[in-house]
């Protein structure tokens, strides 16, 4: 991998999985006005021309100020399957997707590649099972409201945790009638959880085995540890041993 100064102009952004908006570049404009561009964005060469994989809103904030060249990563090693993969994981780790862009590239993935899983692209983005559950969940109450004639926009506006309270409220038009006079009410949550058909179910600790095992407490000064295989669990107790070891000769004085 090499960095080059390529002009922008021979450089394709196409297939990124989030719309950017002018606005929302106007602080990454400002901090390469101050400082410049700090990380160069990642390429592939083509024919004729360079297709941007990722750094998308560096992309865009440079084209914005209209300057000629920018610093990229130029990759001959990452194959045309996995591109969109990288554009996705790109995305998730900002933070920058909503539930209803993310399941559409979701399922996009899921559809071109059949020996993918949910599971599998959960392990692949660093993500726990559950995490991805609750984005198909939050997507499938977006598009339920939208389905019912709801304004889109404001709708547009709910976020993950606007749209997964709303689907504790289990009947169906009720929930419609709440998500309405909560778009109305400037977002108060109190619409939602006086609905006669609201149902916030309790649930335990929340189980996140991105790192292969979870950790939850058991009493007190102990913990449970549920590791996801031997391997796992071995590498866990070494680092819980080595940490035993430390503790021992620290109260030893040593």
């Amino acid at each position: 991998m090499q960095i080059k100064s390529i002009a922008l102009e021979k450089i394709k952004s196409a297939g990124n999985v989030r719309n950017e908006h002018d606005e929302e570049l106007g602080g990454l404009m400002e901090s390469i006005e101050r400082h410049g561009l700090l990380q160069p964005i990642l390429v592939v060469q083509r024919k004729g021309h360079y297709e941007l994989i990722a750094g998308h809103r560096r992309y865009a904030a440079m084209k914005a100020r209209n300057e000629p060249f920018i610093d990229c990563f130029v990759r001959d090693d990452i194959y045309d399957r996995d591109i969109p993969f990288l554009k996705l994981a790109e995305n998730v780790q900002r933070k920058q997707l909503s539930p209803g862009e993310l399941v559409e590239c979701f399922d996009t993935m899921l559809e071109e590649n059949r020996a993918l899983s949910k599971r599998k692209l959960a392990a692949l983005l660093g993500k726990s099972d559950a995490w991805i559950y609750l984005k198909y969940k939050a997507a499938r109450i977006l598009d339920e409201l939208l389905d019912a004639g709801l304004d889109e926009e404001a709708v547009n506006e709910l976020s993950e945790a606007d749209l997964l309270n709303l689907s504790h409220v289990s009947n169906k038009s009720e929930r419609k009638k709440v998500a309405r006079k909560y778009v109305t009410s400037g977002g108060r949550k109190e619409e939602i959880e006086k609905a006669a058909s609201y149902e916030k179910k309790k649930t335990g600790t929340r189980r996140d085995m991105t790192g292969g095992f979870y950790v939850f407490p058991s009493g007190s000064h102990k913990a449970g540890i549920v590791c996801k295989d031997t391997a796992i669990r071995d590498e866990v107790i070494k680092e819980l041993l080595k940490l035993k070891v430390r503790l021992a000769e620290k109260g030893n004085g040593k």
